[in-house]
């Protein structure tokens, strides 16, 4: 009898910094797709967002680690490291595929949002052929595709990195983050007195 394949999500991400809002997302797609586990992708270097600053990639890493600790089918999957700059999608899921084989099938899961720009993505015939695709909607998009995508609908969250950063700029203690998460980037003072998005 054929041994089923391990489904495994992919959420990947710039990480800066990992919130609830990220745990939320990696839940809603394990329940909803029935995965059995869900790696976090840390981008090593985005090409999206060459020309902004970000944390560290060793410290958005470590904030990643913490935040995996919350659940047991979470992990870090540090794949990206391993691959030329700067880190597309389908490269990753080429890489992935080959290091896993037919054991694992992947789902990379993305937000609303992001689906918009999908079309512009490197090689995104690629990225379909290699994975499930599976958006999770988000308030106040309407993002449309003639792809073959899972949705997942409902409720969103409301954690945003961009809005965290902010905070933590102005001397404030943000909400949406779990406590090892705060304490290291608070202990590092990666956000303290930047200025930017």
């Amino acid at each position: 009898m054929p041994v089923r394949p391990r489904r495994v999500g992919l959420l990947g991400g710039s990480f800066d910094p990992p919130h609830e809002g990220h745990l939320w997302m990696a839940r809603r797609a394990r329940e909803a797709l029935d995965l059995d586990e869900v790696w976090l992708l840390p981008a090593h270097r985005p090409p999206h967002k060459s020309g902004e600053r970000l944390a560290p990639y060793p410290a958005r890493l470590a904030m990643t680690e913490l935040l995996a600790a919350e659940e047991p089918f979470l992990s870090v999957c540090r794949v990206e490291e391993e691959l030329p700059a700067p880190g597309y999608t389908a490269r990753t899921l080429e890489a992935l595929s080959q290091r896993e084989g037919d054991g694992v099938r992947f789902t990379f899961i993305l937000g609303e949002d992001s689906l918009a720009n999908l079309e512009n993505w490197f090689e995104p015939d690629r990225v379909f052929a290699l994975a499930e695709v599976a958006v999770l909607a988000r308030e106040g998009f309407e993002a449309e595709s003639d792809r073959p995508l899972r949705w997942i609908r409902g409720e969103t969250h409301p954690a945003q990195s961009t809005r965290i950063r902010a905070q933590l700029r102005r001397g404030e203690r943000p909400g949406h983050l779990p406590a090892p998460v705060l304490d290291y980037l608070l202990g590092e003072r990666l956000y303290a007195g930047e200025e930017g998005p």
